[in-house]
């Protein structure tokens, strides 16, 4: 869990107790974080003039379970500015980011990183490259390199260690060895793959990132960008090559905006937008409603088949859930009360007033896997200010 606070803290739910907190030096409030689960990994958006994402590592003994956490580095991003929310798809392994726009400029800033987590030959070689380029910009100049130069990635790929001086060659046996122990610089499993500048009239109050297969050569993402003061919905795609490789420098990893649609219904501002986990059907929530629509992302148009299928009448929602099987809605609202709504019968089967003390400001669930036979059996979290 994360806090304006500052920290940063793990929870043994069974004991109700906190494991372990940690924080930067300054007690900078947190505005919103991603786990890596691949790489024990915790990217932190701290602050509101930042211009870099934290990295923090978790170490965890085998024989205490004893939690460590560590400051690895510092993931440059675009701009200095407010992380306003961060995503990790473990199964595509990318990392979105959407942060507000910077004092004196009227864009937002969606961004997207591909997390390297399984092959230690691709970090073996930056590793090497790495090492070079120090090594090059210690020595000043290398043939015709200039040391301006040196941070090109493409002056690097045809240099070999027999190239370099003697005394500068690159030991990759030892750096193997930092690999195996963990001791490098985590940052270079992210590299960033898309950088965009939502339109100046585009104020998103959240988004949610879509990868999806498109072929056997391409990947495709598509971002949803929930506008609150325009009331709508913006979608944008990416398309990446499936090895992450550079192909068409001017065209690729550049979102374009290719449906903008209004959404009818709400007498406020849209607060946010979630989707179920099959990507079919999608919740619009505001001060004073809950909106259902089935849409389909992939179709083929040039705009959105969107259709609405349920409107919930309620107040005060400011969280949203749906649950697997795209039958039942739980909403979490300011009063603290868990709501549950049966999409089938078109009513509220279950509520929990006093759920939490406090505003009920996320929601999240996974299936549970410490109980046999469980066929889907979902744990249910909220947070609250309380």
């Amino acid at each position: 869990t994360s806090s304006k606070d500052g920290y940063i803290k793990f929870w043994d739910v069974n004991q109700q107790a906190c494991l372990t907190s940690f924080s930067d030096d300054l007690l900078t409030k947190v505005n919103d974080f991603a786990l890596v689960p691949e790489l024990t990994t915790i990217v932190v958006g701290l602050g509101s003039d930042q211009s870099h994402l934290n990295l923090y590592q978790v170490f965890i003994s085998p024989d205490t379970y004893k939690l460590d956490v560590k400051a690895a580095r510092k993931l440059n991003k675009s701009g200095s500015s407010r992380v306003l929310e961060m995503h990790y798809n473990s199964e595509k392994h990318l990392l979105s980011c959407l942060s507000s726009a910077e004092k004196g400029q009227g864009c937002q800033k969606l961004e997207v990183y591909t997390v390297q987590s399984g092959n230690q030959d691709v970090i073996l070689k930056k590793l090497v490259r790495t090492e070079k380029r120090k090594a090059l910009k210690r020595s000043k100049n290398f043939g015709d390199t200039r040391v301006e130069d040196l941070d090109k990635e493409e002056n690097f790929k045809e240099q070999e260690d027999a190239e370099l001086p003697t005394q500068k060659k690159v030991d990759k046996d030892k750096l193997r060895e930092l690999i195996k122990l963990g001791d490098y610089d985590i940052g270079l499993h992210f590299t960033k793959v898309a950088d965009l500048d939502l339109e100046a009239q585009t104020k998103g109050h959240s988004f949610i990132l879509l990868p999806k297969a498109s072929g056997d050569d391409f990947e495709e993402a598509d971002a949803v960008v929930a506008v609150a003061p325009a009331n709508s919905l913006f979608k944008y795609s990416l398309k990446m090559n499936s090895n992450f490789q550079i192909t068409e420098p001017k065209d690729l990893y550049k979102f374009k905006q290719q449906i903008g649609f209004g959404m009818g219904g709400h007498q406020g501002p849209i607060r946010g937008v979630v989707l179920s986990n099959n990507d079919y059907t999608m919740a619009t929530y505001s001060f004073d409603s809950v909106h259902v629509w089935g849409v389909d992302f992939n179709a083929l148009k040039e705009s959105l088949d969107v259709n609405i299928k349920h409107s919930i009448e309620t107040v005060n929602v400011l969280s949203v859930l749906i649950l697997p099987g795209n039958n039942y809605v739980l909403m979490g609202t300011k009063d603290g009360d868990l709501l549950l709504y049966d999409l089938s019968v078109g009513d509220f089967i279950q509520e929990i007033d006093g759920a939490h003390k406090k505003e009920i400001w996320e929601l999240a669930m996974h299936t549970n896997p410490q109980v046999k036979n469980s066929k889907g059996q979902l744990l249910i979290a909220s947070a609250s200010a309380d």
